[in-house]
């Protein structure tokens, strides 16, 4: 049996100043039929399909979010033949899975990576405005290791930053981080550019100048939402105080990513089973670093 590589990331859970916990959203889900699960985020149907809620005295959900790709699809090939499309009802679409585990004990998110699926802004967008009767927020930061995290979070004082980015490798739905990232492609498309490279620094000579909070959060956006392939640099210089040592954090270089193998069927595809199995084997690599 064929065997393919699924890419996993680690993300903490932030939820917003009265949102309910996760978990307790994840139960009202599942009571709710398969047909009323649908959310449409950004023009895009999404679902969370399949819940398998822990047992017993258990924290792990396992989770299997659907996008329905509405537009241009995949198609079947062969070496002998040439590319046909599927015949799809008028109400199918093709569909493209992430699966996700989530620790309500940790609030820790081990996700799978898929590019044409849900991606983590479709996840916060999906489950924070899921219940139109409460005002949930749900935020998911990616994680660096634990030295470079440390470093980044307690830069209160940051003087620059840098963002790379590789604009043939952008997708419509990279767009869904934000007006930030909006803008920025668009200065690279009306100039003809491919690459687009920003620094954003402050030039005066008081140690306690600093940029405002959006920096970091333009940062954090761009680390979130783009593949890395299309991340070409990404970093931040500051310090913690003013009379400390400013220093860069390569968010890029520490970024954490773990690489699991998986068999896939006769159907091409690799099973809600088995991608969990894959996402668990990254979760126990990530042990050390799951902690406040």
């Amino acid at each position: 049996m064929d065997k393919a590589s699924i890419r996993v990331q680690l993300f903490r859970v932030e939820h917003g100043e009265g949102a309910e916990p996760l978990e307790q959203l994840l139960a009202c889900i599942q009571a709710d039929a398969i047909a009323d699960r649908v959310r449409r985020c950004n023009l895009v149907d999404y679902r969370l399909e399949d819940i398998v809620a822990p047992v017993g005295r258990g924290t792990l959900w396992e989770l299997n979010f659907v996008r329905m790709r509405d537009a241009h699809g995949p198609g079947r090939v062969s070496k002998a033949k040439k590319l046909a499309g599927f015949n799809l009802a008028e109400n199918e679409y093709f569909g493209e899975d992430t699966a996700v585990l989530y620790d309500s004990a940790t609030r820790y998110a081990v996700i799978q990576y898929n590019h044409w699926g849900v991606r983590v802004s479709g996840l916060e967008q999906y489950l924070s405005q899921y219940r139109s009767d409460v005002v949930n927020i749900y935020d998911f930061k990616p994680k660096l290791d634990l030295d470079a995290e440390r470093r980044f979070k307690n830069q209160k004082i940051v003087r620059r930053v840098e963002v790379g980015i590789d604009l043939t490798k952008m997708q419509a739905a990279d767009l869904e981080a934000g007006q930030s990232l909006t803008d920025m492609a668009e200065i690279g498309t009306k100039t003809g550019a491919d690459r687009l490279y920003i620094t954003l620094t402050i030039g005066s000579s008081d140690r306690k100048s600093k940029l405002k909070n959006a920096a970091k959060k333009l940062l954090t956006a761009v680390r979130k939402n783009l593949d890395d392939d299309a991340i070409l640099r990404l970093s931040s210089y500051g310090a913690a105080e003013p009379e400390q040592d400013f220093e860069v954090v390569d968010l890029l270089e520490h970024k954490l990513e773990e690489t699991e193998q998986a068999p896939v069927g006769t159907d091409r595809r690799i099973t809600f089973t088995d991608r969990v199995k894959a996402l668990k084997r990254a979760k126990g690599k990530w042990k050390g670093v799951m902690q406040d």
